[in-house]
């Protein structure tokens, strides 16, 4: 055991009684050095090496932490200090930390700013940003088109400027209308000319013949069924179809009708299952732009150009002759006709 003692004043021995360790320790000369007892409980002091074996490891190791220098405190690469509230202060912490600052107004703001901060003005709630010589406040996206400023090329639409504009662009204006050589007259509209290939005034009514036909089969489905006959064909391309008043899609979807007599649904009926045919049948549509006869005078093209398939159940006649392009087909399901006169 090792005692480290500062003997102050001399111990003489006249006259006082010593006992055990009080007077070896007081027999001991010198004043001054670290009092050492060995294993033969002798006692000495050691003035040589006065508390100089003692090491930073000895010290921290009885503390259980390392003390920091408080040279270093506040310092680069030592550690950061605390204010009265405990809190580091902002004079320590890196800008981006406190990179939005508030000021009550512009004139508040520091004369000259940070770049990488943002300056917040209480008094109106704008944003600016230090550009390196001046304030730049930075513009938040507006909240609905009337906060943006209209420009000089993409202007705004308002029904007056639609209006106006209509007002001021003539028909005319379009390179395949014509209406300088035969002026329009009240109810009349624009009918093609395939002679001059354009659009020319004319009796819109009086120079169409044909109609169209709606045609409804309502059928009552069997278990699984899928195959549902159209009553008087239909014309590829022009039939809906409805499935307990749901209307199905066409092209495979839900169904394909490609033959002019019969639907398919991609997935059977269930028993009972309301399945509606709605087919359109159409008539050839034919003008006869040119022909003053008020209706009277029925044409057809001389050139057939394009593949026509007949509805079912109807027949057709042509004022011939009549030349059909090649690779064009004319399509007549059994027992119809057409004639050629």
């Amino acid at each position: 055991m090792t005692k480290a003692v500062s003997l102050a004043r001399s111990v003489s021995d006249t006259g006082l009684l010593l006992d055990g360790d009080l007077a070896a320790i007081a027999a001991l000369s010198g004043t001054t050095g670290l009092l050492k007892k060995d294993s033969a409980n002798t006692w000495s002091l050691d003035t040589s090496s006065y508390l100089t074996s003692i090491t930073s490891t000895n010290v921290t190791t009885a503390l259980g932490y390392t003390p920091e220098n408080p040279a270093n405190k506040a310092q680069a690469n030592g550690y950061a200090s605390l204010d009265g509230s405990g809190k580091v202060p902002a004079s320590q912490l890196p800008s981006y930390v406190d990179d939005v600052l508030e000021y009550a107004n512009a004139s508040a703001r520091p004369a000259t700013g940070e770049t990488g901060k943002l300056y917040l003005t209480l008094d109106n709630n704008k944003v600016y940003r230090w550009s390196g010589s001046t304030y730049v406040e930075i513009v938040a996206s507006p909240s609905s088109t009337d906060s943006v400023t209209e420009g000089s090329t993409n202007l705004y639409y308002t029904n007056t400027r639609v209006d106006t504009r209509i007002g001021l662009t003539s028909i005319n204006a379009l390179s395949d209308v014509d209406t300088a050589t035969s002026a329009p007259s009240n109810g009349q509209g624009l009918i093609w000319n395939s002679t001059t290939s354009q659009w020319v005034p004319g009796n819109v009514a009086a120079n169409l013949t044909g109609s169209t036909t709606r045609t409804l089969t309502t059928i009552t489905a069997t278990s699984g069924q899928t195959t549902f006959t159209a009553s008087g064909g239909y014309t590829v391309g022009y039939v809906d179809v409805y499935q307990n008043g749901i209307k199905l899609v066409g092209g495979g979807d839900d169904f394909t009708a490609t033959n002019g007599t019969t639907v398919v649904l991609t997935q059977g009926a269930n028993v009972g299952d309301t399945v509606e045919i709605v087919a359109y049948q159409l008539a050839t549509v034919v003008s006869t732009a040119g022909a003053k006869a008020g209706g009277g005078i029925i044409v057809n093209r001389t050139t057939i150009d394009e593949s026509y398939t007949f509805p079912s159940g109807h027949n057709g006649f042509s004022l011939g002759p009549v030349v059909i392009n090649s690779g064009v087909v004319v399509s007549l399901p059994s027992n119809q006709r057409w004639v050629v006169i």
